[in-house]
């Protein structure tokens, strides 16, 4: 068996985050590598710590010439998906081994497996904790599940340093005006899952389960992190910066919803702030992700302003309320304009995000979208700093597909049963045709009608001072 092993282990991995391929302009520009990828190359380092590993972010690095004895592990969505089929058969024809996970391939595992034979292993769900085992050999099934559930969350801190090359992360902050108002940025998972059930109908997170890091472990993280980028402390988990520059450092933490969120939020957050360095206050704060009905008293939000939490994205999605339940959103306008009310009080800057053709979107909710962002920017009184809109589209994995299949399905004409046929079986997936689609068959607007209200929304957020997305596709 270990002579197995041996044979099996590779001589390097190259980890890749293929590059988005879409008929559509669209801004790759992003100031922070891809996270899933720099969270596996940690673990392997620190098992396997001889193992050459080569991480690889196709919107900014080429890939490198592949030899036999690689193993070539890609992390797959629904929009980079033809691009991931492309690189198997290239790493496959120069002898490496293939293995595809992330959130495409978890939802299209057999279709991978039957449409690119030369993915050798697709890992479902989170891979941290299977992929080392993979590396060693010690996995070989096709399709392998990867973790769901557990108390701890691995790996909440990357390994930044594994990085050849951060600089080009730095010149997009840069050049997008963070450096500014921030020293730097870094990025750190406090929690993975949403405590959200049902699931947004265009989620495509799988079965309900959260794992978060442990409070007590909290502020020793946000310490190692600020003390290593500000060049005070080394740390083998967080390089100094490449360019030194006064100010604050900004911890975007890129979960679902900010860790303390959920049941007992205001005794979490009681807890954080207890726990709080008297110091990192003035050298920390923190942009997180959170829902509006989690913000519901002064108190919470108060709270999180009294932690070090300056900027919330906040998930509005819609402005009207049969819009609302349609998307299994759980949530009132009301619970919006609270949110809203009571972060701008607490001195919290917001940045709504709102999703533009829902299931039934018609001219009149479009419009109600529009004028209840108008709505939120008045109450916010300046606290609204930039706002994103974009198209649905129907990723597989999500209710939203499935209920596209069933309409297609049930219209009885052949060339649209065959295209749910085409839809349901394909790992490739064009995530054009699939917005396309699902905004003529599932709404009573036009993707020009979302374009539109989209502009408006940009021109009014311009005309404020509002940072808005320069547009609404995704794909």
């Amino acid at each position: 068996m270990t002579e197995l092993k041996q044979k099996q282990t590779p001589g390097r991995v190259i980890l890749v985050f293929p590059a988005a391929q879409s008929r559509r302009p669209v801004s790759l520009d992003r100031n922070f590598p891809p996270m899933g990828i720099t969270k596996l190359a940690t673990r392997l380092k620190r098992e396997m710590p001889q193992l050459e590993v080569v991480l690889i972010d196709e919107a900014y690095h080429k890939l490198p010439e592949i030899i036999p004895g690689d193993l070539v592990g890609l992390t797959c969505t629904t929009l980079n998906s033809a691009r991931t089929a492309e690189i198997a058969k290239l790493a496959k024809a120069a002898g490496a081994r293939v293995i595809v996970g992330g959130p495409h391939a978890t939802h299209r595992a057999a279709q991978a497996k039957s449409e690119v034979p030369e993915i050798d292993q697709v890992v479902v769900a989170h891979g941290e904790d299977v992929f080392p085992k993979i590396v060693r050999g010690e996995i070989t099934e096709p399709i392998v599940q990867g973790t769901l559930f557990g108390k701890t969350l691995p790996e909440p801190l990357p390994d930044l340093s594994l990085w050849g090359n951060l600089a080009v992360y730095e010149e997009v902050f840069e050049k997008g005006g963070w450096a500014r108002e921030y020293a730097d940025a870094i990025f750190l998972e406090t929690q993975r899952g949403c405590t959200q059930s049902p699931r947004c109908s265009y989620c495509v997170r799988g079965p309900q389960g959260v794992r978060r890091i442990a409070h007590e472990e909290f502020w020793g993280i946000v310490r190692e992190i600020y003390e290593a980028r500000a060049g005070i402390t080394p740390s083998l988990m967080v390089p100094a910066r490449t360019r030194q520059r006064e100010g604050k450092l900004l911890i975007f933490d890129f979960s679902d919803e900010f860790m303390a969120m959920g049941k007992a939020r205001i005794a979490k957050l009681q807890d954080l702030a207890a726990r709080m360095p008297k110091d990192i206050g003035e050298k920390v704060e923190f942009l997180a992700y959170a829902r509006p009905d989690q913000i519901d008293s002064p108190e919470i939000a108060m709270l999180m302003r009294k932690i070090g939490v300056t900027k919330i994205s906040l998930g509005i999605e819609s402005g009207d309320p049969a819009m609302l339940v349609r998307m299994n959103r759980n949530v009132t306008l009301d619970d919006h304009r609270r949110a809203v009310k009571f972060l701008a009080e607490a001195g919290i800057k917001i940045y709504p995000n709102l999703l533009l053709s829902g299931l039934g979107e018609t001219l009149d909710s479009l419009r109600s979208t529009v004028e209840h962002f108008k709505e939120l920017v008045q109450i916010a009184g300046g606290m609204v700093y930039r706002a994103g809109a974009r198209l649905v589209i129907p990723f597989p994995g999500s209710l939203d597909f499935r209920r596209l299949l069933e309409k297609l399905h049930s219209s009885g004409k052949p060339e649209f049963v065959a295209k749910a046929k085409r839809f349901d079986s394909a790992f490739v997936t064009d995530p054009v045709e699939l917005e396309q689609e699902w905004a003529e068959q599932c709404t009573s607007i036009t993707v020009q009608d979302a374009v539109d209200a989209h502009a408006e929304m940009l021109e009014f957020a311009k005309k404020r001072g509002i940072g808005f997305s320069d547009k609404p596709f995704l794909s």
